[in-house]
């Protein structure tokens, strides 16, 4: 039954008739007939009563009759139908002008503004737009009813050709990150009937290639030459009747460095991707008894796919198949279609369209509020950002450059080669002091006045409630003057010499600032006691005056100066 059939209160040809002859012939009650016929209780009831006041009794008068006298007998029409005044309305044929509305390819507004522009040529009042409608779609039920169904029978070589399409149910996945809404994509290939299937959060073009990228991978890096879809916007940007179709520019981007291409198929002809139709309701069909795990079981989207692959596999691929249990889907695929597919070494990933930036100084490129190194190198050039569900690829002129994992959200990603060499001491000189026992260890190695000092500064600043980081800045600053200095001992001396200060000047300044004290009076001892070796001579002859350095004098034989 069908939305129109169901909301105008008709049911289709096949069901009013298998409906009234189980009425006629079982004993079955119409909540059970219901029920099977996928119909209310209520229907069924009214239908009941319908045969009793036409006085059916015989189920063989019901399979004579064609679907227009079932119709008539069952849904007789009344002239309360028309209002009061319906002898002043233009009562048409409907059954006629249904048959034009098809040929001519209206629709229901074209077709009224034709039988209302008829009926003020008869000086008639027209029907009201909505009972005009309604009339039509009864008019064409039972013309769709009188026709018999069929479908295209199509053959396909193996390997060549995969169709595409979504569900229409929705699915609800229980995930690490909450209750995400999904459909399900089908991967399907006409010529074995072989289907891939797998979740996405949305009917867009990253979406599809992602599963499409999962499905070739999982095939181990095979792909068809042709895919067949329909007009979704993911796929094709447009396609019109009786015009050729535009296909959606980044899919098309992403199927060419595969060497693929797609085609669409000509809209409102499902015939033309029958597989795939097919693949959407049987995997419907077997998500009808799952919804309940994948809604209450915690996993991964990608333990999901999972899961929903191996069900897939067991219950259709190697399931019976036109009636055979040996030649399956499954068995068809690897023997026929597998080996015919196109080999990868790798699928690509799907990046959609750039971001292009230019790199500033700081060599970080912001990306939905993260931050992703560039090596220094390409400063103040401009660059193109791709994001795929997973990754952030960076290129220069179509030469890749950067690639990191995808974090959305503030913070920063950086890789240590991108920085420059002075860059990357200080981030190795700030690892080397990550916690309060690093400094410890470092200064006990190097020096006991060292080590006194960053011992009492670390217990002050635990007592006084101070930041690690603090203690550790101030501590490190005082080991490496240590190593920088030139005196080391009076280095030593200063840091227990600030120690005797009041502990709020405990910091690398008064280090610093005690060190150059020691060095000025270290300085001015060396200087006096320099000049106690030195002698000034000065000889009676004021031409050969001349200044000589006490060692330069040496001792005769005889223990004299010479």
């Amino acid at each position: 039954m069908n939305k129109t059939s169901q909301n105008s209160g008709y049911l289709r040809f096949p069901q009013l008739k298998q409906a009234c002859i189980r009425l006629l012939t079982s004993t079955d009650s119409c909540r059970f007939i219901a029920r099977s016929l996928k119909v209310s209780p209520s229907t069924i009831i009214r239908l009941k009563n319908k045969l009793e006041s036409q006085e059916i009794s015989n189920s063989d008068e019901i399979s004579r009759m064609s679907p227009k006298e079932l119709y008539e007998k069952v849904y007789p029409r009344k002239q309360q139908d028309v209002r009061n005044d319906s002898q002043n309305k233009y009562l048409p044929d409907f059954e006629k002008l249904t048959s034009v509305m098809i040929e001519k390819k209206l629709n229901i507004t074209q077709l009224y503004a034709l039988y209302e522009s008829e009926a003020l040529s008869k000086e008639l009042q027209p029907l009201s737009l909505s009972y005009f409608s309604a009339r039509i779609k009864i008019a064409r039920d039972l013309i769709e009813s009188d026709s018999p169904e069929f479908y295209y029978a199509q053959t396909f070589p193996y390997g060549l050709y995969a169709q595409l399409d979504y569900t229409g149910d929705k699915y609800e996945l229980l995930t690490y990150n909450g209750r995400i809404t999904c459909w399900i994509m089908a991967i399907a290939f006409p010529a074995s009937y072989y289907v891939y299937a797998g979740f996405v959060t949305a009917q867009s073009t990253a979406e599809s290639c992602r599963v499409l990228c999962e499905g070739f991978r999982y095939l181990g890096n095979r792909h068809p030459s042709i895919l067949t879809v329909d007009n979704a916007r993911c796929w094709c940007t447009q396609h019109k009747p009786h015009a050729e179709a535009v296909i959606n520019e980044n899919f098309a981007c992403y199927l060419q460095e595969m060497g693929m291409c797609a085609e669409a198929a000509p809209p409102y002809t499902p015939q033309r991707k029958s597989c795939a139709e097919h693949s959407v309701g049987r995997i419907q069909s077997v998500m009808s008894s799952l919804k309940h795990e994948f809604a209450t079981t915690l996993r991964t989207l990608q333990e999901h796919n999972k899961i929903l692959m191996e069900k897939v596999e067991a219950l259709i691929n190697k399931g019976p198949f036109r009636r055979s249990t040996t030649l399956t889907r499954d068995y068809l695929f690897k023997t026929y279609e597998l080996p015919l597919l196109i080999p990868e070494k790798k699928i690509p990933e799907y990046m959609g369209e750039p971001i292009s930036v230019v790199v500033p100084g700081s060599y970080m490129v912001t990306v939905q509020a993260h931050q992703y190194s560039v090596p220094y190198l390409y400063i103040k050039k401009r660059v193109d950002i791709y994001l795929t569900n997973d990754l952030v690829i960076i290129k220069h002129e179509g030469k890749e450059i950067a690639r990191h994992l995808r974090t959305d959200g503030e913070g920063i990603t950086a890789v240590e080669g991108h920085k420059p060499s002075l860059h990357q001491k200080i981030d190795a000189n700030n690892r080397i002091y990550a916690s309060l026992d690093d400094v410890t260890s470092i200064s006990k190695a190097l020096d006991d006045g060292v080590n006194r000092f960053c011992l009492s500064k670390i217990e002050y600043d635990k007592n006084n409630c101070r930041a690690e980081s603090v203690t550790i800045k101030t501590c490190r600053a005082v080991i490496n003057g240590y190593k920088r200095c030139f005196f080391k001992q009076l280095y030593s001396e200063a840091c227990i010499s600030v120690l005797n200060l009041e502990p709020y000047k405990w910091s690398s300044y008064s280090v610093a600032e005690m060190y150059k004290e020691l060095q000025n009076e270290y300085n001015k001892n060396q200087k006096i006691q320099h000049q106690e070796e030195f002698e000034i001579f000065r000889p009676t002859e004021p031409d050969d005056a001349h200044l000589r350095d006490f060692d330069s004098f040496e001792p005769d034989v005889h223990g004299e100066q010479s």
